[in-house]
C-alpha cells in the first residue's frame, strides 16, 4: 500500500474533489497501458489493485501473491509514475461522479452528513464531499490532474508499506528495484 499526502487538504481553492479525481484516474491508463490492459494484467495475476483519494491522503493498494510480485510491481509503479490522464477518461469519470452526487441527494443519511460537515467545518476543506461538488467537478481539466500529480506524487511525500510473506531484506530489494529510480 502506498499512501501519498495528496488529499483534500492539498487541493487548490475551487478544485474540490481534485485529489480523488487524480487518484481515481491513475488506474485509467498510462503512457504505455490502457485502462483495459491494466485491469487485464492485474486480473491475469489474480491481483487486486485500487486507487482512491481521501481527506488527508490518497491510497494505492495492491494485493498479490508473493510469486507474482515481480510481475505486478512493474504495473503498479507504471500506474503511479506514468498516468496518462486522458481527457476522455476525465470526462467519463466527472460525469460518473456528478451522477453519484445527484443520486446522493436522495439519501437522507448522506444529506444529513453533508449538512453536519458544513456546520462543523464551515469553509474548511473537510466540509465538502471527497468526490467534490457539482460546481468544482465542472472545472477540472487534464492540466489540473497533471499538476496535482506532479506536485504531490513524490517519494518524499509518500509512505510505502509491504506486508506478507516477505523478509525485510526481500522487501527492501523490491522497493529499490521498482521504486529506487522514482525522482
Amino acid at each position: 500500500q502506498l499512501i501519498v499526502k495528496a488529499g483534500v487538504l492539498q487541493e487548490p481553492a475551487g478544485k474540490a474533489g481534485l485529489a480523488n479525481l487524480t487518484a481515481s484516474l491513475l488506474q485509467m491508463g498510462t503512457e504505455s497501458r490502457s485502462a483495459q490492459q491494466i485491469s487485464q494484467e492485474f486480473d491475469f495475476l489474480g491481483a487486486k489493485f485500487g486507487a482512491s483519494g481521501g481527506q488527508d491522503y490518497a491510497t494505492l493498494s495492491l494485493t498479490v501473491l508473493k510469486k507474482d510480485l515481480g510481475k505486478a510491481l512493474p504495473i503498479f509503479q507504471d500506474v503511479l509514475r506514468n498516468p496518462k490522464f486522458a481527457p476522455e477518461e476525465i470526462s467519463r469519470l466527472v460525469e460518473r461522479l456528478k451522477g453519484r452526487l445527484k443520486s446522493d441527494e436522495d439519501e437522507p443519511g448522506v444529506v444529513a452528513d453533508r449538512a453536519f460537515r458544513k456546520a462543523l467545518y464551515g469553509t474548511f476543506p473537510y466540509s465538502y464531499p471527497v468526490i467534490g461538488t457539482m460546481e468544482s467537478l465542472s472545472t477540472f481539466t487534464r492540466e489540473d490532474a497533471v499538476k496535482f500529480h506532479q506536485d504531490f506524487y513524490r517519494p518524499n511525500n509518500a509512505i510505502l508499506s509491504m506486508v506478507g510473506d516477505l523478509t525485510p531484506a526481500e522487501a527492501a530489494a523490491l522497493v529499490q528495484e521498482y521504486f529506487g529510480s522514482w525522482p
